[in-house]
């Protein structure tokens, strides 16, 4: 029979821990709530006893709690308390549990999907409060797995006869790439700017149809949808063209949190954080420790890894990349197209 929980029972704030009292406080209680330590239906203490429990005022409280209403854990009634909600397997929102992620020391992210569009959107805000410090995490890592679009693919496709169009295959690789190349960027200024001790971020590409999308928050969260395929018009070179395609924006996301070793969740999050990153090496990545872009390149099996550092060559220009000369690779002015645009601007040793 499980016992009531009661404000004794939660664990005590970090003394060491710099964020509001409110933000803690709401830490501790989605802890409790992840951790099945309190279920479904259950009411949380009363914002007196957790108030005297914490030694803060109510409006403390009543902003922790506000937190995680905002994030659909709790429903709160007037004159009863704070209750965890119980249809929490109804389809949430991405954006609260991505900002709950970046309160985390270490942050990590996974996503299996079409082009991270949803997800872009969803770090614009933490990583604008980690600019104002606002937020500081020690580390942020952040894979996507995305597919490829070299070769034909049943969606996105030309609503003819034929189906497989380059220039219908063309935009969707655009609007990946704006996507994808924004958050790597991103993530990668504040490494750059020294508001994180490590950022990695990097992509990964396979060749099957996507109907799907996966998140998978700091390994303990896990949010599904499916994609629905749809038939509409868009503009191609300045003609309208009628094209089978995913949308993925505002598609119900259904919650798994990881708690006890024998939950279902649990195993749900694991597998699906492991089938996130498991499709072939990475053809994208950044790394504080790593600021110097070096690539080979062997004539008849593609891009690999250089022995004297980490490849960081771009998932969507590495197949336009020419050939640089034996100075500028000795230089290490060969990769992305990030470093290469920032070493055009470098002076010569000549001006400097």
């Amino acid at each position: 029979m499980r016992v009531n929980l009661t404000a004794a029972d939660l664990d005590d704030l970090e003394p060491d821990d710099h964020r509001p009292a409110s933000q803690q406080i709401a830490n501790v209680l989605r802890a409790v709530i992840l951790t099945k330590r309190i279920g479904p239906g259950e009411r949380l203490p009363s914002q007196l006893d957790l108030a005297d429990r914490y030694s803060v005022a109510r409006e403390t409280i009543k902003t922790a709690l506000r937190i995680l209403r905002d994030e659909r854990l709790i429903v709160t009634r007037q004159g009863t308390g704070a209750f965890v909600r119980t249809s929490t397997e109804k389809p949430v929102g991405l954006r609260p549990h991505i900002e709950a992620a970046f309160e985390r020391p270490h942050v990590s992210i996974d996503f299996a999907g079409f082009s991270g569009e949803t997800l872009h959107g969803a770090m614009t805000e933490p990583l604008d409060k980690i600019r104002a410090g606002r937020l500081s995490p020690e580390s942020i890592t952040v894979r996507i797995l995305l597919p490829d679009l070299s070769e034909s693919a049943s969606v996105p496709a030309a609503a003819t006869t034929d189906g497989d169009d380059k220039a219908v295959r063309r935009r969707a690789e655009r609007i990946m790439r704006r996507h994808a190349e924004s958050i790597v960027d991103e993530v990668n200024e504040l490494a750059d700017l020294g508001l994180i001790r490590n950022a990695t971020a990097e992509i990964r590409h396979h060749r099957t149809a996507v109907l799907f999308k996966l998140y998978v928050l700091n390994g303990d969260q896990a949010f599904f949808g499916f994609y629905p395929v749809v038939k509409h018009t868009v503009t191609i070179d300045k003609t309208p063209t009628p094209i089978y395609d995913v949308m993925g924006k505002d598609v119900p996301l259904f919650p798994y949190v990881a708690g006890d070793n024998e939950d279902p969740a649990t195993l749900y999050v694991e597998q699906a954080e492991a089938g996130s990153t498991a499709c072939g090496p990475p053809l994208l990545r950044h790394t504080a420790h790593d600021r110097q872009c070096r690539t080979t390149r062997r004539p008849s099996t593609g891009w690999r890894r250089d022995p004297a550092g980490l490849r960081r060559a771009n998932l969507f220009s590495v197949r336009r990349l020419r050939s640089s000369s034996d100075s500028e690779r000795a230089q290490g002015h060969v990769g992305c197209q990030r470093c290469r645009v920032r070493n055009r601007r470098r002076p010569s040793s000549a001006t400097r």
